[in-house]
């Protein structure tokens, strides 16, 4: 909990978060976290998305701080400079590309310069229309590109089959990869040993903040170990029970304007 009851910065996850299920912010979470701003408390987005698809809610919201993107992978500053950078290894990569190639799964890549997408699919488009991500570049035969790509992430579509190829998944890549699903339409290979938590703990120690001086609020799997880690972890009323039991608290659902909850009872102290 709490080291001293105030909360010196707000991390925020953002699909099934902040952002309601059709991808916008719920206007009702602005004036909160604006106001959150004005005070001087950081605002940080911590989110599975890029930086780019972010970019339009930094400037609603007047953020001034970082923000953890790619699942801790990438870390900007306000303006988009990358501050650190992991990159998946190119072997991880490969065996992700055998194993779809075998059964004709579609793999769409985050990188350094941009997304690239296997199939011209529906999963390709989801992530522009949905998740509002640049559309990926269509590249069929990624494997000439991977001494060039700076990979971060690789995404695996399969909902018919999600838990059996999840778990294929995992056996396949063994010790090599971390494999978690935040939305129900990827499953995600990451590299080892780096989180949302890993990246906002990178970030708090460059910002010289205790983490047990953060409030941070999310919904799903990828934010199980950022909730554990801070002083207070604050669970979405659409979060599942796991990520529920995890937290200090549960608020509101995304739908509900959860977030602006959170702000207005643990920081800004305006009653509920």
């Amino acid at each position: 909990m709490l080291s001293n009851g105030k909360i010196e910065l707000i991390a925020l996850d953002l699909d099934g978060t902040l952002l309601m299920e059709n991808g916008r912010i719920h206007p009702d979470n602005i004036p909160p976290i604006r106001e959150a701003v004005a005070r001087g408390i950081p605002v940080v987005l911590a989110t599975g998305k890029t930086p780019w698809s972010a970019q339009e809610l930094i400037e609603t919201l007047g953020l001034v701080s970082p923000g953890v993107f790619s699942q801790g992978m990438v870390i900007t500053d306000v303006g988009g400079t990358v501050k650190r950078l992991v990159t998946l290894d190119k072997g991880v990569t490969t065996a992700v590309l055998d194993f779809t190639a075998a059964r004709n799964l579609p793999v769409n890549v985050y990188a350094a310069d941009g997304l690239y997408a296997t199939m011209d699919d529906h999963y390709r488009h989801v992530l522009h229309t949905k998740y509002r991500e640049p559309l990926p570049v269509l590249s069929p035969d990624l494997r000439h590109q991977l001494d060039t790509l700076q990979i971060t992430k690789l995404l695996v579509s399969d909902e018919v089959n999600n838990d059996v190829t999840r778990a294929d998944l995992e056996r396949h890549l063994g010790d090599r990869a971390v494999v978690v699903q935040a939305v129900p339409e990827y499953i995600e290979i990451l590299p080892l040993n780096v989180t949302k938590w890993t990246g906002l703990r990178w970030l708090l120690n460059e910002m010289g903040i205790d983490p047990a001086a953060v409030m941070a609020v999310g919904d799903g799997e990828n934010d199980l170990d950022m909730l554990r880690s801070v002083g207070l972890g604050v669970a979405m009323g659409n979060a599942s029970q796991a990520i529920k039991a995890a937290a200090d608290v549960v608020v509101g659902s995304n739908e509900a304007a959860g977030v602006a909850e959170a702000i207005e009872r643990f920081v800004l102290e305006i009653g509920h």
